[in-house]
C-alpha cells in the first residue's frame, strides 16, 4: 500500500522533496553538486543556472539575494507550491472516492 501510495504521488512528493532541500540548504556555501548538462560540458553560461540558489535565498528570506541570483526563483517557488498543492489535493479526492471517505 505505501509503495502503491508514493507511485501515485511521486510528482508531489519530488517536488516537495525539493522544496525542503533548498529550504534546509545553505545557498551561501558555495559549489556543489549540480546535475546542470552545460555546466559539467564546462559551458559558462546556463539560462538555468542560479535558479535553485535564487529559490533557496527566497526560502531563508534573502529576497534580494534571490532576484540577484536568478529572476524567477520566487515565482519558481510559487508555481511549484501551487503545483504541490494541486496533486496533493487531486490525491485526497481520488482517496476519498476510492474508499468512500466523508472529510468533513
Amino acid at each position: 500500500m505505501t509503495r502503491r501510495f508514493l507511485e501515485d504521488n511521486l510528482e508531489a512528493w519530488v517536488w516537495t522533496c525539493a522544496l525542503v532541500w533548498l529550504a534546509c540548504s545553505d545557498p551561501v556555501q558555495g559549489a556543489h553538486f549540480t546535475i546542470c548538462p552545460l555546466r559539467n560540458l564546462g559551458l559558462d553560461f546556463c539560462p538555468g543556472c542560479g535558479l535553485g540558489n535564487a529559490v533557496s535565498y527566497a526560502l531563508h528570506g534573502q529576497l534580494a539575494a534571490s532576484l540577484q541570483h536568478h529572476l524567477l526563483g520566487i515565482p519558481a517557488i510559487i508555481v511549484l507550491g501551487a503545483r504541490v498543492f494541486t496533486l496533493v489535493k487531486e490525491a485526497i479526492h481520488r482517496y476519498t472516492k476510492t474508499n468512500h471517505v466523508t472529510i468533513r
